[in-house]
């Protein structure tokens, strides 16, 4: 039996022979007015013993408690009156505030009602002796009425495609009359979480193994009832992984091309997985081998990302800076202009470029009859000592790589 949760108004009148006060109270969060005799030595007072809620005034009492609507019970209110002081053939008209009434039950007897549908309702008894009205008693009940208790039911989706140990659970859980107000997971892994929202995220423990988890909903409805289901919940294995690696770069200068080499950490990796490469230049490698070359178009700092994933799922995510030369790391060189200043002396001026936000740091010259120019300048002059034939050149060369070229001008005549 379940105790009715409030007792709103109390109105006796018994056959007029005393006038009435109000008092008000609080129970249960509802505001119960109460219709008092002014008489001093009469006092109404609603006492709950058990499940059982007594209303006394003077020598009577009226008892009535409620049958839990939970489950496949009914909600059943049950109604009787108890006096010393009323005779046998006492009769009770009971109206139960929904348009249904018994009348002219047997003082000592039972009446029960079953509400269909919850809310306040307004009980009044008719207490009569020899069939004229003595007193009448008004008070209200609150009722749940009936299919309150719910049905649990949720399904599961991931939240991180990429992370599948977070899970979104989603209740569809339903109840006939009223709302559900709470939900109660309890996940299997040591967590639960009481939630007035139907959508919610968990995340499971990393482990390394597949592992089936039993997690259990339970749906709380306004009644207090409850409804419960239990799903199999299963989350792939987590793996704690390095994440990294390493990288080398050879040959930058031409006439090689310039290979950086890749090679991730393999410690721990299970069986199966694929390396997914991105260079950060619009090229994704398709080969998904831990180890790799890769030839740059351009230098600079690229980031470079790896992905190790095992059927689909991504196990772990590495981004490294990489720096690279790229595959114009090496200068172009050229002497544009031979001008003679004098009869031994010359004027010599390089063309000597860069591509790719390089630039030429460094001239050599070597004007072939032994003597050389490291001032690093791109235009020289040299006086020749004596009369000849001479080849000429100029090396170029960019700091940031260490790659250079070499350009001979032949035939510089000397008279």
């Amino acid at each position: 039996m379940k105790t009715v949760l409030a007792i709103l108004a109390i109105l006796i009148i018994l056959g007029g022979s005393f006038n009435s006060c109000t008092k008000s109270t609080v129970n249960n969060n509802y505001t119960d007015t109460v219709i008092l005799p002014t008489h001093p030595g009469i006092v109404g007072t609603t006492t709950v013993v058990g499940d059982t809620t007594l209303i006394k005034i003077d020598d009577i009492t009226i008892h009535y408690f409620s049958t839990s609507p939970c489950g496949f019970s009914n909600e059943t209110f049950y109604f009787w009156v108890t006096s010393p002081s009323l005779p046998a053939n006492t009769k009770l008209n009971w109206f139960y505030g929904d348009g249904n009434q018994d009348l002219g039950t047997q003082l000592g007897t039972w009446a029960s009602h079953l509400y269909n549908s919850g809310g306040k309702r307004t009980l009044i008894l008719q207490v009569t002796i020899n069939g004229s009205i003595v007193t009448t008693i008004t008070t209200t009940i609150v009722a749940w009425g009936q299919n309150v208790s719910p049905t649990a039911s949720f399904y599961t989706g991931l939240n991180n495609v990429e992370d599948q140990n977070w899970v979104a659970f989603n209740s569809t859980s339903s109840v006939g009359s009223g709302a559900i107000v709470s939900y109660q997971w309890d996940f299997n892994d040591g967590r639960n979480d009481t939630t007035s929202m139907a959508y919610h995220e968990h995340y499971f423990p990393n482990v390394p193994q597949d592992k089936t988890y039993k997690v259990k909903l339970t749906a709380v409805s306004q009644a207090g009832c409850k409804g419960s289901i239990t799903q199999d919940v299963t989350v792939p294995a987590s793996y704690n992984l390095p994440c990294s690696f390493t990288y080398s770069n050879s040959n930058p200068c031409k006439p090689n091309i310039e290979q950086t080499y890749f090679t991730a950490d393999i410690t721990g990796m299970p069986s199966g997985v694929k390396y997914y490469w991105d260079f950060s230049d619009g090229i994704v490698d398709s080969t998904r081998n831990y180890t790799i070359g890769h030839n740059f178009i351009y230098q600079g700092t690229k980031a470079v990302v790896l992905k190790i994933k095992l059927n689909g799922r991504t196990l772990c995510n590495a981004q490294y800076p990489v720096t690279v030369h790229g595959s114009t790391a090496t200068p172009t060189a050229y002497i544009t202009q031979v001008q003679r200043q004098g009869t031994n002396d010359f004027f010599f001026n390089s063309s000597c470029t860069a591509s790719d936000s390089y630039t030429v740091k460094q001239y050599n010259w070597d004007f072939g009859d032994g003597t050389v120019d490291n001032s690093n300048n791109p235009t020289a002059a040299h006086v020749y000592s004596q009369s000849g034939t001479y080849n000429v050149s100029v090396k170029a060369t960019i700091i940031e790589s260490g790659c250079s070229t070499t350009y001979t001008k032949t035939g510089v005549i000397v008279y």
